[in-house]
């Protein structure tokens, strides 16, 4: 088989989704939700109109430069290793802001969502009372046993819950979602990793002997 006959092959039997991989465009101020989403000019306004599209591997959805948003931002899909989904910014100015104004739950929401890479946004969620507000949470309620270290009986405070890390072969290991450049750091000071896939839950440290 020649080499031109491989690479047409390979194309055709490419997956339909990653074929009609597409970026989808968020304005605050001259999007409307009638668009297509699929260039500046049409690009959608809303995060409702966000949060009720399926995004599939490959695609990006880019958040224009300067523009802010109060509510929250779930989007839904999932990339695949090979293919993420990308939550970037389009546009020269100050990056575009999504400010959760005090909800329980994250500003920006992830729920069961694999292969996501999200960088070059401002996220806020100030302003109530509420316990458990984050600016971005990413939760995975279909990771099975995590492989936790049991506690020591006896222990308290921190001694208490240092038992409570990643075991080798747990499915939490690098199963979360990537944030690029995102500083921030697990219960025990570790640095959450902004250019590798971090572990689900508290810990982001090296995996421990069982």
């Amino acid at each position: 088989m020649n080499r031109t006959l491989t690479i047409l092959l390979a194309f055709l039997l490419a997956p339909t989704a990653i074929l009609n991989a597409a970026s989808y465009h968020l304005d605050a101020t001259s999007g409307t939700d009638d668009g297509d989403g699929l260039n500046p000019g049409t690009a959608w306004r809303s995060l409702g109109k966000v949060n009720a599209f399926t995004f599939q591997p490959g695609d990006s959805l880019l958040l224009k430069a300067g523009s802010a948003w109060e509510g929250q931002l779930h989007p839904l899909g999932s990339g695949t290793a090979g293919h993420r989904i990308t939550l970037d910014r389009y546009g020269e100015g100050p990056k575009p802001a999504i400010h959760g104004g005090g909800i329980q739950g994250g500003a920006v929401l992830l729920v069961n969502q694999q292969h996501w890479s999200i960088r070059n946004l401002e996220v806020t969620n100030q302003g109530s009372a509420v316990p458990k507000k984050m600016g971005i949470l990413i939760r995975n309620d279909a990771v099975g046993d995590p492989r936790l270290q049991p506690p020591v009986k006896g222990m308290i405070g921190l001694d208490a819950v240092n038992r409570y890390k990643l075991r080798i072969g747990s499915p939490a290991l690098a199963a979360g979602v990537l944030v690029k450049d995102n500083g921030g750091r697990d219960y025990w000071g570790n640095t959450v990793s902004g250019t590798a896939l971090p572990h689900v839950g508290a810990f982001n440290g090296s995996a421990v002997k069982p």
